[in-house]
């Protein structure tokens, strides 16, 4: 669905009732330390959903190269300097794919610098899978363009990446709050 399947508006509950005990995630007064642990599943989940459209972009243009023929038979994939970028493509995707696992890995394992590779792999799938649908958007011609290849989409999803909370800046500053902490 990608960022069309995001539908993010304010929630209110009128006449709700809970039984406080029963739902109270830590001590009453310490809901800021809880959200800061929802929030490191969910900016390591989204490093995972921009590796996943990195991914999908990548895979898109593979087999487009490979499908597309010259009228001579020979393929887009014959072409040296399309194989240079199916190479920088495949190098960048696995590159978000191997930080996001390695940012979840560490936090499951409570290791000391989880936080900078939670912020870290979050960073580094947005700012790649913006690199990654421009360049698969170039290798798929005009069929990228006119939406007879879902690239347009990925990239649409892929500049909306930067923007998404916490946007890319923010993350920045949390990384470089949590490796330079102020004394």
């Amino acid at each position: 669905l990608g960022m069309r399947g995001n539908v993010s508006k304010p929630v209110q509950y009128n006449d709700v009732k809970l039984h406080i005990k029963q739902y109270l995630l830590g001590k009453d007064g310490e809901g800021e330390a809880q959200a800061g642990v929802v929030a490191m599943y969910f900016v390591v989940g989204l490093g995972a959903v921009y590796s996943g459209v990195g991914k999908a972009a990548y895979e898109c243009a593979l087999s487009h190269c490979k499908s597309r023929k010259y009228t001579d038979g020979s393929s887009l994939a014959d072409k040296e300097l399309v194989r240079i970028h199916i190479a920088e493509l495949y190098t960048k995707t696995q590159s978000q794919i191997a930080l996001t696992k390695e940012a979840a890995r560490a936090f499951d394992n409570k290791e000391s610098d989880a936080m900078c590779k939670i912020f870290a792999c979050r960073i580094n799938a947005t700012q790649l899978v913006m690199d990654i649908c421009a360049l698969a958007m170039r290798l798929g011609g005009g069929k990228a363009y006119s939406k007879l290849l879902p690239l347009e989409r990925y990239l649409r999803d892929a500049f909306a990446s930067q923007v998404m909370a916490p946007s890319l800046d923010i993350l920045q500053v949390w990384l470089s709050d949590t490796l330079l902490p102020k004394e």
